[in-house]
């Protein structure tokens, strides 16, 4: 429209058209800036993250900074940060009440679509056990205790609690250290190079294993949130599988 108009302008992408006397400029940015896509990648790392998933918990709840710092255990200046980002691409608005998330469902689409595998490690298993067996056997391991370690079904295998789409021969879990000792002693778990039925996963962030829900006793899952992401990144099948949790759990996406 600038340039049907005889209007020079320039803007904060980087593109510009200006022309006047001998001048004539033209620049077009096809990507969008490095810094930019840092500056995105910032707002989904593990501390940030922690703000987000209270927020998302809650979508139509107005928040005061002071409490998401101390629900999501990170400091008032990151959150102070994490709020200029959200409002800064319109998928939150400050009111007179606090912070409301105002477009959820475009903050979850670029969380989903910058979203990469949580580091840490993954572990492959086989376990003789089945059916039912396997399923007491993981929910007695995952039930929450005095003794330490935690763990949780994830990707597929919370997906079946949450939301059922698709079976999977394979199972999947978060752990940690001690976590994972209580997984392999309850089902027995041999360590494999190939013909794996059981994978597990030591995240660094011990964040993702406090965000967790118990759909039934023992059945300790990662979040529907933590669990779309994860299906959202494992395949064709993983991304039906998101789509209908998604559909199922989030009810500001319906």
């Amino acid at each position: 429209m600038c340039t049907e108009n005889g209007v020079s302008f320039l803007d904060l992408e980087g593109n510009a058209r200006i022309a006047f006397g001998g001048v004539f400029i033209e620049r077009q940015v096809t990507d969008k800036p490095v810094a930019a896509q840092r500056e995105l990648k910032s707002l989904f790392r593990p501390k940030s993250a922690q703000v987000l998933r209270a927020m998302l918990r809650e979508p139509g709840r107005a928040w005061r900074v002071t409490e998401l710092s101390e629900i999501a255990g990170v400091s008032l200046g990151h959150v102070s940060n994490v709020r200029t980002g959200l409002i800064d691409r319109e998928w939150a608005r400050a009111s007179d009440e606090g912070l409301v998330l105002a477009a959820p469902d475009a903050l979850l689409d670029a969380w989903r679509d910058s979203y990469s595998a949580p580091p840490g490690e993954r572990l492959r298993f086989y376990t003789p056990l089945h059916g039912s067996a396997f399923e007491d056997a993981a929910r007695g391991a995952l039930r929450a205790d005095d003794a330490p370690g935690r763990a949780a079904f994830a990707s597929f295998s919370a997906a079946q609690w949450l939301s059922p789409y698709g079976r999977t021969g394979t199972s999947y879990f978060f752990a940690d250290d001690e976590g994972l000792r209580k997984l392999r002693a309850a089902l027995e778990l041999t360590p494999v190079a190939k013909g794996e039925n059981v994978v597990v996963t030591v995240p660094k962030d011990p964040g993702l294993l406090a965000d967790t829900v118990e759909p039934a006793p023992g059945a300790v899952c990662t979040s529907p949130l933590q669990t779309y992401l994860d299906l959202s990144m494992a395949g064709e099948r993983g991304a039906e599988a998101a789509a209908h949790l998604r559909q199922a759990q989030f009810s500001w996406s319906r």
